[in-house]
């Protein structure tokens, strides 16, 4: 029986609340810390790095007990769905709101959005079908855009494909 069952239905809500919470608290301060460093308070900006790695550190501990890491193959799986569900569903449903209320920024936020989680799913799929054949993917340079959250793999493109900004914008991750 995974630890997930061993939850009171109130309780799970409420780790799944926390969850929510801690992971969105990481991403504010870690925002935060890139905005006191850019307004020269090297010390703040430390100080809500520390206190955004704290808040992931929470997150971790409430993903875990909720049993939602599991094999790399059902992570991959889980990883499809919910980025096949934000393409197709969520941020779509999203644009029309934007486009009906003239939220222009918010509008092409959701746009690079859908388009990311479309790469995204596809390079998820690609390594779901190397899991399934037993080994890993070719070892690569990995870039992230930036602006819109597209990834590359190998060398980033001359323009995202999705945004497009210039290659040197990219970010490598590994």
């Amino acid at each position: 029986m995974s630890r997930h069952h061993d939850f009171a239905m109130a309780t799970r809500e409420n780790a799944l609340a926390a969850f929510a919470g801690e992971s969105q608290a990481h991403i504010r301060y870690s925002v935060f810390s890139e905005k006191a460093v850019e307004a020269h308070y090297p010390v703040i900006a430390t100080l809500f790095k520390a206190i955004a790695e704290a808040e992931a550190i929470h997150a971790q501990h409430l993903l875990a007990i909720l049993g939602e890491v599991r094999s790399t193959k059902k992570n991959l799986e889980a990883g499809i769905h919910a980025k096949t569900q934000e393409a197709a569903v969520t941020y779509p449903a999203y644009l029309r709101i934007a486009h009906k209320e003239k939220k222009a920024e918010a509008w092409i936020v959701f746009s690079y959005s859908i388009k990311a989680d479309e790469e995204h799913v596809a390079l998820f799929s690609k390594a779901l079908a190397a899991v399934a054949e037993g080994h890993d993917l070719t070892p690569a340079s990995v870039y992230l855009c930036p602006i819109c959250g597209s990834i590359a793999i190998g060398q980033p493109p001359s323009r995202c494909p999705v945004c497009s900004v210039f290659a040197k914008k990219f970010i490598r991750i590994l």
